[in-house]
């Protein structure tokens, strides 16, 4: 199972928390119904106006359907970095994406994980950030609506590296890559359908659905941990006796004093 948005419904799934500001890194897997469409996958944003916010998205109506990471704040221009290669007219199929944001003048697109974009020149960072979304930008408007499906969203208060989203589009889980700092990972279904896909396994940041959204298939080839790593504590660690605590001689002294005394 995973996610399905649709755009005409303005589906999406949403918490009211801003759940970390920059640097930050936000990356999914996504299904792209239609490649025509300007279409958010996630984002952040102040929920109180309309120009402050952060997403990763596809656009649809740029030459190669690009990915970008884009980020608005106030009445100024957008800045946003464009991953170099793009779906390309080719809809109805999983692919990858990953947006970074290590600083307000640095931004990073990946697709597949790869084909990386960046946007260095522009400063912007949204103000009074209260919540994140996925399948929509939250604004006071939400905006951008998903067609599609989304897996295997996850968020991380830092910049990951070139390997690490390479190793996210190879279909590794998110709880392998730099988990220390892995905030949220909304695995929409996979290995874990039972906890019904809208649940944060590492943050608690659940989301709420809005209108309705509906399931389909989850992507194949995911690498999960083993079962049951995510929410149980470890096993306790085998005690192993020591044998000289068995095996050595004990003398014990006679009164008064009343003391024993292990032979090594």
């Amino acid at each position: 199972m995973s996610r399905f948005y649709t755009y005409t419904s303005l589906e999406y799934c949403w918490t009211a928390n801003n759940i970390t500001n920059y640097p930050l890194t936000m990356a999914t897997w996504f299904y792209p119904a239609s490649v025509t469409l300007t279409m958010a996958m996630m984002g952040r944003g102040n929920t109180g106006v309309n120009e402050s916010y952060d997403m990763l998205y596809l656009s649809g109506t740029a030459a190669g359907d690009p990915i970008r990471v884009y980020s608005k704040a106030s009445g100024a221009a957008a800045a946003f970095a464009t991953a170099t290669v793009g779906v390309n007219g080719v809809a109805n199929q999983w692919y990858h994406a990953c947006g970074v944001i290590a600083g307000s003048q640095d931004r990073r697109c990946y697709f597949n994980g790869g084909n990386k974009g960046t946007e260095t020149a522009t400063d912007r960072t949204p103000y009074s950030v209260s919540g994140y979304a996925l399948g929509a930008v939250p604004r006071l408007s939400f905006a951008f609506p998903w067609y599609g499906g989304l897996a295997e969203s996850a968020v991380w208060n830092v910049a990951l590296t070139d390997d690490e989203v390479a190793a996210l589009g190879a279909g590794v889980c998110p709880l392998f890559i730099r988990p220390g700092s892995l905030v949220s990972y909304w695995p929409l279904g996979g290995m874990y359908d039972t906890d019904d896909g809208d649940h944060d396994m590492v943050g608690g940041y659940h989301l709420t659905p809005v209108n309705t959204p509906t399931t389909m298939d989850h992507p194949g080839g995911i690498i999960y941990p083993t079962a049951p790593l995510v929410g149980a504590p470890p096993p306790p660690a085998p005690v192993t006796p020591n044998p000289l605590s068995v095996l050595r001689p004990r003398v014990v002294c006679p009164a008064p004093y009343h003391e024993t005394w292990n032979i090594w």
